[in-house]
């Protein structure tokens, strides 16, 4: 746990470092998107760490999607 720990702040040290000035110098709604992407990334991090199976994007996509998909294949199944 304290090597992804580790490896998680070296990273968002690295990708920090290098984005802040240019997000710094952007427009308000660019940096709300780039905050907005790094939280994102900051939960999955901490998904990551502490190997909880929170959800994530599939999770989401399954959610929302699968309902419709099994409607639909349901009208397709051929009928014996």
């Amino acid at each position: 746990m304290m090597t992804k720990t580790a490896f998680l702040l070296i990273i968002y040290f690295v990708i920090l470092a290098s984005d802040m000035p240019k997000v710094m110098k952007s427009q308000p709604k660019e940096r709300l998107a780039y905050i907005s992407i790094m939280l994102i990334t900051v939960y999955l991090g901490f998904d990551f760490v502490l190997g909880k199976h929170w959800p994530d994007l599939n999770t989401l996509i399954d959610y929302i999607l699968k309902p419709p998909s099994d409607q639909i294949l349901n009208y397709l199944k051929p009928s014996s």
